[in-house]
């Protein structure tokens, strides 16, 4: 396995339009996708004290950081699943 995934490194290098998109690092901002996981592991913490609104203000802080849309997304869906689950 690690020799095709060796082979496969290789033709990516001499023939990156070979390579998939999903592939790219570019299209994954590291830093904010790991921002963002550290505040979901964060949120269960906050709501199991019983406090939703501290964990939506966390979450709707986020998108003003400027991480990409899809991680943007990500936190409004959290925002609505804490709302639905503690009827807000």
């Amino acid at each position: 396995m690690r020799e095709l995934i060796e082979l496969q490194r290789g033709i990516y290098i001499k023939q990156p339009e070979l390579k998939p998109e999903e592939l790219n690092d570019e299209l994954y901002d590291k830093k904010a996708n790991r921002e963002f996981g550290n505040i979901l592991i964060g949120l269960p913490g906050i709501l199991s004290k019983n406090k939703p609104a501290e964990a939506i203000n966390v979450l709707e802080d986020y998108p003003s950081k400027g991480p990409p849309d899809y991680l943007a997304n990500m936190a409004r869906n959290e925002i609505q699943k804490i709302k639905d689950v503690f009827n807000m």
